[in-house]
């Protein structure tokens, strides 16, 4: 072999390895869609909470197609029985009972298809019950010595319960469900008591179906018997859902504590058979949900209560009920507890790593913007856009998109913080996602009102500097008149064309701000009178709170003179009532008018327009009833001192002491002593075992009393007791003086007797309202 065939031979192997190598060292070639379902995994939110809900919808319409169709088969089948059962009546029986067998034939026509096998084949088994009885009394006249065949009648008898002959499980099933569905009870019992009287094997699914019917409708005695008929072991975790359930739903929304549910959700806790997480998260969000301090208190101690004894590991949900429940805290000198919920928030997420859903970030967001700490409202927007962009797809769409709850929650926080430029652009989202079915409601307008009133312009009128205006030249006064009068058609063109109702820049003079409230109003107005495909407020819904929210913007912003005739004209022209807190804001208007603008004058018109309001506030006062709610203690009190304060800001503190002493009449200190009943399951002694909560979060120091009836505080009265040492009216002093103490002293009396209460078995806890 010659030297060059050598070589040869040495390039092509190296050629060979170069080639392997460099197959080795190529890169993998993915394509988009690989890329793309790669992706889709890696950034999927971890759960179901992204994924959509299966559609139950069409499942229960199929189910209900088979079990129509199941019905249809028995009902023909028992067609067939009563034809047989007529020719029978032909042959031994007269023309009059066959008569009456074709009447009750064409009544049973009439009903509805479920209901007619069920009386058919109650019908045969009454027969065959009878038939069996009559067979097994035979017994009794046979001889003792034919035992033998009296054990083969006993057998023959037992044999004609078999349930083939009458109707099939799966038809007994089908019954259920359809009764269920027509939301007849009595004939879904029926149906379960014809099972039993077969000889089936009783399906629990059956039970259950009964269960939740009864539930629903709120039957806690129905269910009890439902439970002692038919089990016979301890009801699994859906049935005892169903049957604290239906305590729930059977307690009326006026009483604070449901107790009935409580016991028994106590009462599985002795059985160590607990309740399910989620029947604790429905009794709380009942408790949270109740106007009753009380019931917000026990909600919270029912929490820990169960993390000892049940669950120590809550859901998603629960968090999402508590942490909400944070935005609307016990005490009324906070708006809202924001570090309690994002303690929650981070014992969530953090350290059990649970993934968060739409709801528990709007609870957060919200018990974050309504506490109205800068700090917190930011917090509250960093929280949302974290919801926002912390959770895309591999398409960069948003698991979480904020929703109506989620914009009226950021605006809570912004209207509490005076920021209107946020409010606006919140109001602006809210419009441009209208095409994505988020519409702006009363709610949301509301709180862009509220904004508008708690806003605080730059421009300072009062702040002002005017300098003297250099003297006019009379050629310049003519050129002026001559383009006056050529610019006077161009004003009537600019007086038609709309003035735009949001400009890019927020208002900056208190006459802006009305002007630019005005215009939303307009615009709601016109939208809900003719709505359009482009109405963006044709879903806002004109309502009292939505007015006394614009109104609250001329109380801020305007004279009193416009506040009045706003006031005066809204209601009138809307057709809309006017509630006690409508009544109260304006007298409060009255009582804080601003002597600075226009001297005494304002004050006098204050004076008249407030004698005005009184006396319409005296007609719901003496009702004693605010809508179809309880008038509200709180509102009594701020209406006689808003009055007491308009007579004093006019130095009529001869009328101020007569309206506060008619106060002292109506509301004896006298009545602010005697305490309400504390309730049982409200006891606070400790123990290891009861029908209560064993752990409690809230004291009962920290738990406010609902029921205190109208007082007056030395603090109300301040600016005519000064009046009344600038008057030097000893007397007057003197009593004013009593009369605060003498409540503050009654309230100590009271809350001492509250505090050493013993606990009582109530069995109607009422709310405030």
């Amino acid at each position: 072999m010659s030297l060059s065939e050598v070589l040869e031979q040495k390039l092509d192997k190296l050629s060979k390895v170069v080639e392997v190598e460099k197959a080795a060292l190529a890169e993998a070639v993915y394509t988009e869609e690989e890329l793309m379902n790669f992706y889709q995994d890696v950034l999927a939110v971890p759960g179901d909470q992204t994924q959509s809900p299966p559609n139950t919808e069409a499942l229960r319409v199929t189910q209900e197609r088979k079990d129509l169709a199941v019905i249809d088969a028995a009902d023909n089948r028992m067609m067939a029985f009563a034809k047989a059962k007529e020719r029978e009546v032909l042959d031994v029986a007269g023309e009059m009972d066959l008569q009456l067998l074709h009447e009750q034939t064409a009544l049973d026509m009439e009903l509805q298809p479920y209901k007619r096998v069920l009386k058919q084949a109650h019908e045969v088994m009454s027969r065959l019950e009878a038939i069996r009885e009559k067979t097994i009394k035979v017994k009794d006249q046979q001889p003792v010595g034919e035992a033998e065949q009296s054990m083969e009648v006993r057998s023959t008898a037992a044999s004609m319960v078999i349930p083939v002959a009458i109707l099939s499980p799966k038809e007994c099933e089908a019954l259920v469900r359809i009764a269920v569905k027509e939301g007849d009870p009595d004939a879904a019992e029926q149906a379960l008591s014809l099972i039993k009287r077969a000889g089936i094997s009783l399906p629990e699914s059956s039970v259950t179906e009964v269960l939740k019917l009864y539930a629903d409708l709120g039957h806690p005695k129905e269910v009890e018997e439902l439970l002692a008929k038919y089990l016979t072991q301890t009801p699994d975790d859906v049935q005892r859902h169903l049957h604290v359930k239906a305590h729930l739903n059977a307690t009326p929304h006026d009483v604070a504590l449901p107790n009935e549910a409580l016991n028994i959700l106590h009462h599985y806790e002795s059985l160590n058979a607990p309740a399910p997480m989620k029947t604790y998260t429905l009794v709380i969000s009942r408790l949270f949900n109740s106007h009753s301090s009380i019931a917000l208190a026990h909600g919270w101690d029912l929490f820990t209560h169960m993390r000892y004894v049940a669950h120590p590991n809550p859901d998603v949900r629960l968090f999402t009920v508590m942490i909400r429940a944070c935005a609307s805290p016990l005490t009324r000198r906070y708006t809202s507890e924001p570090e309690k919920a994002l303690d929650l928030w981070t014992e969530m997420t953090v350290d059990h790593n649970i993934m968060p859903n739409r709801a528990a970030y709007n609870a957060v967001i919200l018990a974050c913007a309504r506490s109205g700490d800068k700090q917190y409202v930011n917090e509250a927007f960093r929280l949302s856009r974290e919801m926002l962009n912390a959770h895309r797809d591999a398409a960069g769409v948003p698991a979480f998109k904020p929703d109506k709850i989620t914009f009226c929650a950021l605006l809570e926080g912004a209207k509490r913080l005076g920021e209107l430029g946020r409010a606006r652009w919140i109001l602006a989202e809210m419009a441009k996602a209208s095409d994505e079915g988020l519409m702006v409601d009363e709610e949301a307008m509301m709180h862009v009102f509220h904004a508008y009133a708690s806003y605080d312009p730059p421009f300072k009128r009062g702040a002002t500097m005017f300098v003297e205006e250099e003297p006019v030249k009379e050629a310049q006064i003519q050129s002026e008149d001559s383009a006056e009068s050529s610019k006077s058609k161009t004003r009537d063109i600019a007086k038609e064309k709309p003035a735009p109702s949001l400009t890019h820049i927020p208002p900056q003079s208190a006459q802006e701000v009305i002007t630019e409230a005005e215009n939303l109003f307009n615009r709601i107005i016109k939208d809900r009178k003719s709505p359009s495909p482009s109405s963006k407020f044709s879903n806002v819904e004109i309502t009292t709170r939505l007015i006394n929210s614009y109104l609250s913007v001329f109380y801020k912003h305007s004279t009193l003179e416009k506040s009045k005739a706003a006031f005066s004209n809204v209601f009138e022209e809307l057709g809309v009532e006017r509630s006690a807190r409508t009544y109260v804001e304006a007298l409060e208007r009255c009582g804080y008018s601003n002597s600075r603008r226009k001297g005494i004058d304002d004050r006098r018109f204050a004076l008249k327009w407030g004698e005005e309001l009184w006396d319409k506030w005296c007609e719901i006062e003496r009702s004693g009833r605010d809508g179809n709610k309880k008038l509200y203690a709180r509102y009594i009190e701020r209406a006689y001192v808003a009055m007491i304060r308009t007579f004093t800001m006019v130095d009529d503190v001869e009328r101020a002491v007569r309206h506060l002493r008619d106060f002292a009449h109506r509301y004896p200190p006298i009545n602010v002593r005697n305490n309400v009943p504390k309730p049982l399951m409200r006891s606070s002694r400790t123990s290891l075992v009861g029908a209560r909560p064993l752990v409690r979060m809230i004291s009962d120091v920290e738990v406010p009393d609902d029921f205190v009836p109208p007082l007056i505080t030395f603090r109300d009265l301040d600016v005519l007791h000064q009046r009344l040492i600038m008057y030097n009216r000893k007397k007057d002093i003197a009593y004013l003086t009593w009369l605060c103490k003498e409540y503050e002293w009654k309230l100590r009396v009271r809350r001492d007797a509250t505090m050493k209460a013993k606990p009582e078995n109530i069995e109607r806890v009422p709310t405030a309202v």
